[in-house]
C-alpha cells in the first residue's frame, strides 16, 4: 500500500490438473491513488494496524464492509507521510 492502491481479485482452479495447466486467472478490479481514509480503514480493520507495503486479503465480506464504511462516511481520518489529505470526494466519476 502506500501512494497507490490496488484491488485485485483471484480465481483459482481446483482439481486433478497437469504441468502447464491454469491454477488460477487475476483480475483488476479497482486501483486508487492517496486516499489516506480509505488506507487507514483496511490497515486498522484488516491488517492488525500494521502498515508494512504487504498484500491484505479481502474475503467478499470484507470488501462488502468497506463499501459500507465509505457509504456510511465511517472512514478515520488518516494521515501519513506522502498520503496528503483525502479530498472528501467518494468516487471520481471523470
Amino acid at each position: 500500500m502506500g501512494l497507490d492502491m490496488y484491488l485485485t481479485g483471484e480465481r483459482y482452479f481446483y482439481g486433478a490438473r497437469t504441468r502447464g495447466d491454469k491454477k488460477s486467472e487475476q483480475f483488476d478490479l479497482g486501483h486508487w491513488r492517496k486516499h489516506p481514509d480509505l488506507h487507514g480503514f483496511i490497515v486498522q480493520a484488516f491488517a492488525d494496524g500494521v502498515d508494512d507495503s504487504r498484500d491484505i486479503p479481502l474475503s467478499a465480506e470484507r470488501v462488502r464492509e468497506i463499501i459500507g464504511a465509505v457509504t456510511a462516511r465511517r472512514l478515520p481520518h488518516t494521515t501519513g507521510f506522502l498520503f496528503g489529505v483525502s479530498a472528501g470526494r467518494l468516487r471520481h466519476d471523470g
